[in-house]
């Protein structure tokens, strides 16, 4: 009797630990940064997209959140979530070089996966404006910048300083106090750029493509643990497979042809 019941116990010990090892890979946490025009809650726009493709079918449960301005940034950095959809770097994957929000430490612990677009940010301008070829242009100007942007260049470069910006709610809202001469220049990155051209055909706005402010990478960008490895592994395959049928410029651009 003595010899069942410690088998049993073993038994239970070892089914214990099989499930514990399954509830720890069972669910993954992922937070957003909303992007208006791009990724809103409960919308279907291209970013939204992009996102439910990536986790459909991963190894385990994934649950989203979608928060606004720096908030999901933030929460990530805190550990509240496990991944980050469109968390930022360099080109091949380096921390920013002024990024103080993040140590150097931790940025190598983390499991990111292929990019999957390239973030370039503008001085955008009226047609009958010079055109900004560089940014000594903009230093003494007005120039329109969305908050989150604004956080962006301050966090990310020291490429420029604007001594008189115009800070607004979104990147639409800048472009449209461009459009309005109200502002002589507005920065913008080039997929906000183009989701704006495709809401307002008949726009009068410019930009020189040689100048970019700041590029950022786009990635799913995970703390280890949880089985997360697994995860990124199958991120990037689907990455791979919606970039060779053509439908990753597709969701990352959606204004191009």
């Amino acid at each position: 009797m003595f010899a069942i019941v410690k088998y049993t116990a073993a038994a239970v010990f070892v089914a214990a630990l099989t499930f514990a090892g399954k509830a720890e890979d069972a669910s993954i946490s992922i937070v957003v940064q909303e992007m208006p025009g791009l990724i809103e809650p409960g919308a279907q726009l291209p970013y939204n997209r992009l996102l439910n493709t990536l986790v459909e079918g991963a190894p385990m449960e994934t649950r989203q959140t979608i928060l606004p301005g720096y908030r999901g940034v933030q929460d990530w950095l805190d550990h509240d979530y496990d991944c980050i959809f469109g968390g930022v770097s360099s080109p091949g994957h380096k921390l920013p070089p002024k990024d103080t929000t993040i140590t150097q430490v931790d940025w190598d612990t983390l499991k990111i996966s292929t990019p999957f677009n390239i973030l370039r940010v503008h001085v955008v301008s009226m047609l009958e404006t010079p055109k900004a070829r560089s940014l000594e242009i903009i230093e003494n100007r007005a120039v329109a910048v969305d908050e989150v942007l604004f956080l962006d260049l301050l966090i990310h470069t020291t490429a420029t300083r604007i001594a008189n910006p115009v800070k607004v709610p979104t990147t639409f809202r800048a472009l449209d106090l461009l459009q309005s001469r109200r502002v002589t220049y507005a920065l913008a990155y080039d997929n906000d750029i183009a989701l704006y051209r495709a809401a307002q055909p008949k726009v009068q706005i410019e930009y020189d493509p040689d100048l970019v402010v700041l590029e950022l990478e786009e990635s799913m960008m995970c703390w280890p643990g949880k089985g997360i490895e697994r995860f990124i592994s199958h991120t990037n395959e689907t990455l791979n497979g919606l970039e060779k049928s053509g439908t990753l410029r597709q969701l990352t651009h959606p204004s191009a042809p």
